[in-house]
């Protein structure tokens, strides 16, 4: 018995139906991750991990508008860093005029993506930590978390060895951001274009795979 031969016409109303059907799981997928993130306040990753180091007294970020993360749509701010080391550690989170101040002749390193600036200066002969303005701030061993409202105010992320000496190693174990800005209609226009489009994947896939009748 000879194979049945595909047309052109059959193939492409395959190819078609598989990118239809595919775009349709994807849609009601994201769209559906998305509203339960949206809803119950669930932190979504931003895939900021690494280790820093410097052989100065304190690493910092660059300054980062927060609320802009995720398309504008942050809410919440959540990050997680340790020490290299069982030394316990600062990390803490203010606005970028604030940790300027605070930093204010000390040795440091600011650290972006793809960026590493040194700043000159001499041990830190700085005022405690308590009587600092801090958006959020933790100390001590192992893994220190930091949760706070995103701003569209520039903020900078400082970390310190709790003594204040050098140097400086530290492990960003996560950074992740709810989705709490996030418009209602972005998941619920996403589901509804994916159901939208399953009946007419289904369609063009019925259409491709159905056995063609010859003429007796």
């Amino acid at each position: 018995m000879q194979a049945e031969k595909w047309s052109a016409g059959r193939v492409t109303r395959l190819l078609a139906g598989l990118v239809v059907a595919v775009s349709s799981v994807a849609l009601v997928c994201g769209g559906g991750l998305a509203a339960i993130s949206r809803s119950d306040g669930r932190y979504v990753d931003l895939g900021a991990h690494g280790t820093y180091s410097t052989e100065r007294y304190a690493l910092t970020s660059e300054r980062t508008n927060w609320q802009a993360q995720m398309f504008g749509w942050a809410g919440r701010v959540r990050l997680r860093l340790a020490s290299t080391s069982r030394e316990p550690i600062f990390v803490g989170v203010a606005a970028a005029t604030t940790i300027d101040g605070y930093l204010s002749g000390t040795s440091y390193t600011t650290v972006g993506n793809h960026t590493r600036t040194e700043h000159d200066g001499a041990p830190p002969a700085i005022a405690s930590a308590d009587t600092i303005r801090w958006t959020a701030r933790a100390v001590g061993p192992g893994v220190q978390t930091l949760r706070w409202n995103a701003t569209e105010h520039p903020q900078i992320v400082l970390a310190m060895n709790a003594d204040r000496s050098r140097p400086v190693r530290v492990r960003v174990v996560s950074s992740a951001v709810t989705l709490a800005r996030m418009p209602w209609w972005v998941p619920g226009g996403a589901l509804a274009l994916g159901l939208i489009l399953l009946p007419i994947a289904v369609v063009l896939l019925r259409r491709a795979l159905r056995p063609r009748r010859f003429a007796t």
